[in-house]
């Protein structure tokens, strides 16, 4: 490893430090969102120490609670790095390769929160990886400009995105909307209630992964009431988190 791409690792390292938490209102996050938060930075930082033969065994021995966020940061740390290294070798489609479709859906989410990092536009992606993985990356980028920019939430441009990534990028939102209230109710149906009905559909998909995904499967009665007449939407959102959860534990 050249002693310049050694150096970026490093400062890149520093970007999400191992003991640094994910912005909360809470001392005490809900366990299973605090979870999802170390398993994020773990990921991050296994792939940043990983060399290229070590990237297609990186979390084979994670626990289903934690492999999909670990390949979240995953995608994250490489797809940075890659865009930011002088030197001819790409990291992220060695990530991307042997793996099962769901895994690669959730690389491409770390990518998403790489690419929102980077500024980049919502349509771009890394070079080597496939088109097919554009929907994900722009879930990703929703997930982490709704993240770490909760105040854009006020504004009505920042859900007027491209028409093609709109869906994905809202469902994004949808689930950073989930960590930004800690998973409480009463906050995310007062913003609910205040966006437009227009904005709504697939923003309740988001917030129904979320729960699903973090275990908080008492609170989907509730949801499910003060979705109406999004009901739908929220319920596919259950839907794909159960099918993933599944795809996780028996992989």
């Amino acid at each position: 490893m050249l002693e310049s791409e050694r150096q970026l690792r490093e400062k890149l390292a520093s970007l999400l430090p191992r003991n640094k938490k994910i912005p909360s209102d809470r001392k005490k996050p809900v366990e299973g969102l605090g979870l999802a938060r170390r398993s994020f930075v773990s990921g991050y930082h296994s792939a940043l120490s990983a060399g290229k033969d070590e990237i297609p065994l990186l979390f084979q021995n994670a626990g289903p609670h934690e492999v999909g966020f670990m390949l979240e940061g995953a995608g994250m740390a490489l797809a940075i790095l890659d865009e930011m290294n002088d030197a001819d070798q790409r990291y992220l489609p060695i990530l991307f390769t042997g793996r099962p479709e769901w895994e690669l859906k959730l690389c491409a989410i770390g990518v998403g929160w790489a690419s929102s990092r980077l500024s980049k536009p919502l349509h771009w992606k890394p070079e080597g990886i496939s088109n097919k993985w554009i929907p994900a990356i722009s879930n990703g980028y929703g997930f982490h400009e709704g993240l770490f920019n909760p105040e854009r939430y006020q504004e009505a441009s920042f859900f007027e995105v491209e028409e093609d990534y709109r869906q994905d990028f809202h469902i994004g939102i949808g689930r950073a909307l989930w960590f930004v209230h800690d998973g409480q109710i009463e906050p995310i149906a007062k913003f609910m209630n205040r966006l437009e009905p227009s904005k709504q559909s697939h923003i309740w998909t988001g917030i129904g992964i979320a729960c699903v995904f973090n275990r908080d499967h008492e609170k989907k009665p509730i949801l499910t009431k003060i979705s109406s007449p999004n009901e739908s939407y929220l319920i596919a959102g259950f839907e794909k988190a159960a099918k993933l959860k599944q795809e996780l534990s028996s992989s």
